[in-house]
Parts: C-alpha cells; structure tokens; sequence
C-alpha cells in the first residue's frame, strides 16, 4: 500500500480542529498590535476615496475589494481595536488551509494530504502573511484562487471564472491561479473549449491595466530596463524560498531542493506522463515571480524570497507531489483467438458473481465507490485490440485476427498486461478447477 492509499479517520476534521486552536492563540497575541506601513495609506484616504478610487492600485496591485473591505472595517469598528482585522486575516488563512487540505487530498490522498494542511498552517516562514492584517488582501485572493483550482479539478468552468475575477479583485496574487487553470486546460485536449469562460475576465483585467492599472506606483528606486536581466535569478530565488520554507529552512539549501524537486517531477512525468495540472501550477508559480521581478528587482534579487512571497509559493507547492488517477476505462488483451486475458480483479469480481451469487473480496465495492475504482489493471483499450474489436463485429473476420488475416500480436513479458492479466483458475465449490473465459469484449462484465 502506498502513502496515497492510506485512510486517515475523520482528517478533515483533524485540520479543521487544529485550524480553529491556532485561530484562537495567534488571535490572543496578536491583541495588542497596531496599524503598520500600508495600512496608513488606506486610514488616511480613506475618507476622500470615490467610486473611482476603488479602481487605482496599489503598489501595481488590483485591491478593489480590498479597499471595500477597509471600507467596512473603518466605518463599523473603526481604529479601537486591531483584533477585528487580525481575525479575517485568520479566518483567510484557515479557509486556505482547508481547501489546500482537500486539493491534496484528491491527488494524493488523505494522509499526504493532512501532512500539507497542517505544514502550511504553521508555516512560520510565513509570518508575514499571518501577523499582519493588511495581507487580508494575499490571502482572500488566494483562497478564491484554491476555490476556482477545485472548481476546474470538478469540471464547472463557469465558476472557475468567477471565482478566479473576485481573486484578482483583491490582489494580484491571483495571478498565479489564472495562469494554472488556463495551461490545465491548453495541455488538456478534452477541455480546451471550456477556456472560453475566462475571455470575459482576462479582457476585464486588460481593461483595468490600461486605464488604471499601468499609472501604479513603483517603490524606490524605480525599475529600470535592468530588471528584466535580474529577473530569472528573482524568479529562481523565489522558487527555492518557496520550496525551503516547508521545512522550514532558507539561504542557499534552496537551490538543492528546487533541484531535487524538479527532478522528481521529470522522473515521474517520464514513467507516468505530463501532468496537465502540475504544470499549470509551476507556471503559475513562475509568472507571478516574473511579474513581480518585472517591478521589484530592482531591490535585489533575494527580496523574493520575503515571508509573503515564501507563503504563497508554499501553499501551491504540494500540488505536484501526486497525481490523480485517470478515468477507470477497462483493458483488454488477446491471449490466442476466442480468448481475452482480462484483468485478475475483472475476473474475480465475474468468479464471486457466478459462483457464489455476490461480489465480495478485496475487489469488493464499498459504498460510495465504484468496484472498478480499485483494479490497478484499467486503462484505455489498446489501439490493436480495438481494431480487432472492429473488425470482428464488421463480419468475417476471426475474433483473435486483425483485417487482413493478420494475427493479434501477444504482448512480450514485460508489458502489464501480461503480468496483470492471467487466465483466471479457481476451485469451485465441488474443488474442480474452473477456467473463465471471455470469448468477446461485450462479455467481459
């Protein structure tokens, strides 16, 4: 059993539990801060801000909505207190947690995935993400961009759209999100006419870059031309802080561990294939520091790898660590002509059937589960095997030749098929070896 098949009892729960014990402690030392740097830009124009004003970035980022939340904030409990603030910073970095918890889950399943969801929760490479409410603005942006990734993972286009415009709202950090759902789609070929439903809010976007958002201020000293050679070394530093804050280390160790990790990821995508989502992912990752760099490395290449940016490269970066498993589509190969090696879960499921009138073993179907969900052995028909399906339902042809009269070639020993599919032999109950055969795929169960 690997890592990804292990069951871990009520594990969103287990999250969710920690989650609320961390909210109430950071919550209760946090009580007594105050009002710091950027956010005195908000109190003091705040009360000359116009519909318009909503619109003008900061710092290069979109923050409609998150000037509308300050908006609330200032006029409801005011400048009393700085609990208020801390706790939908909390409450944003929960909501984080929990749908990374379940993004994780799905591809790699719940012991890994609780592992992530925990890590992150307490990521103190992070702190400036935690400790600081005006980062309100980084973490609802990436929660609604966790939300459009599940949306996408759950095929509703439609909603993926919508969440990842209200993500863009609120900082430019959902950047890093459009950029991986829409690479997912171009890599998937069935999926690819669903990217229509982000045209609407990738012309918004240009919209507000071109009447608002180019006249951002940039901070001193002012980019140059230069900063498109810093660049690479920007992005690259960003990747490795992001890769090392998990562990909770940083400096140059980095470097050893993005390599490794990517390493990894060429390895596994040479045995199992690309992966259409984690490469959106790294190239979400990529353009955000691209873009980032485009406007601030100017200030040095290793103000990448500052706390805020380590948060969000954390969050994504448990994503390529597994994969999800295709579409349960049974294969079947040909042994001699009227017979099909067929699975060994196949076959003991159809044996339980005739034999004993039920499906049981340790193919059985659990509730809620497809009994085919657990057969390691499923996957797309091969090509010649379908061209002898074809041509024995056309006529005239023998069920185990390709036209022609060409005859069906066995697969060599290596290949899984002639590992995962041997002819089923069982006793029966009158002890009598009993052999199965399927002599057409129609049959097969």
């Amino acid at each position: 059993m690997t890592a990804a098949g292990v069951r871990v009892p009520h594990a969103r729960w287990i999250v969710l539990a920690a989650g609320v014990v961390l909210f109430a402690v950071l919550l209760w030392f946090t009580r007594t801060f105050t009002y710091y740097f950027d956010e005195w830009t908000f109190i003091a124009t705040s009360p000359d801000w116009t519909f318009w004003s909503y619109f003008e970035p900061h710092n290069e980022h979109p923050t409609m909505l998150l000037k509308l939340t300050y908006t609330v904030l200032l006029n409801t409990v005011g400048l009393r207190s700085y609990v208020p603030y801390m706790a939908v910073l909390l409450i944003a970095h929960l909501a984080n947690v929990m749908l990374l918890f379940e993004l994780v889950r799905r591809r790699s399943g719940e012991l890994i995935a609780t592992a992530a969801a925990l890590i992150f929760l307490l990521l103190g490479a992070g702190w400036e993400d935690l400790l600081w409410a005006f980062q309100i603005g980084w973490l609802v942006s990436m929660a609604f961009g966790l939300g459009a990734m599940i949306a996408v993972d759950s095929r509703r286009p439609a909603l993926a759209a919508a969440l990842l415009t209200v993500s863009l709202t609120f900082a430019g950090t959902g950047l890093v999100f459009v950029v991986a759902a829409v690479v997912q789609l171009l890599l998937t070929p069935g999926r690819r006419r669903e990217l229509r439903w982000f045209a609407a809010p990738g012309v918004a976007l240009v919209a507000w870059y071109v009447a608002f958002g180019r006249f951002g201020e940039h901070p001193n000293p002012q980019p140059t031309a230069a900063n498109l050679l810093i660049d690479p070394l920007y992005t690259v530093w960003g990747l490795s802080q992001g890769i090392a804050g998990i562990i909770g280390t940083s400096g140059w160790i980095g470097y050893v561990l993005l390599a490794a990790a990517m390493a990894v990821l060429a390895w596994r995508w040479r045995v199992r294939g690309l992966d259409p989502f984690a490469i959106g992912i790294g190239a979400g990752l990529v353009s955000f520091f691209l873009v980032a760099g485009a406007t601030r490395a100017q200030l040095g290449w290793q103000q990448s790898g500052a706390s805020r940016y380590v948060y969000v490269a954390a969050a994504v970066d448990p994503f390529s660590c597994g994969r999800r498993p295709g579409p349960p589509v049974a294969r079947h190969l040909a042994t001699r002509p009227g017979r099909l090696r067929v699975p060994g879960c196949l076959q003991r499921r159809r044996f339980a059937r005739r034999v004993h009138g039920r499906q049981d073993g340790p193919d059985a179907a659990r509730p809620g589960r497809p009994a085919s969900s657990r057969c390691r052995a499923l996957r797309p028909l091969p090509r010649r095997v379908e061209q002898r399906r074809r041509a024995h339902h056309a006529g005239g042809q023998p069920a185990g030749l390709l036209p022609g009269g060409r005859p069906l070639r066995r697969p060599g020993r290596g290949h899984p098929g002639a590992r995962q599919g041997r002819l089923l032999r069982r006793k029966g109950p009158s002890e009598e070896a009993s052999l199965l055969t399927i002599p057409t795929l129609e049959s097969s169960g």
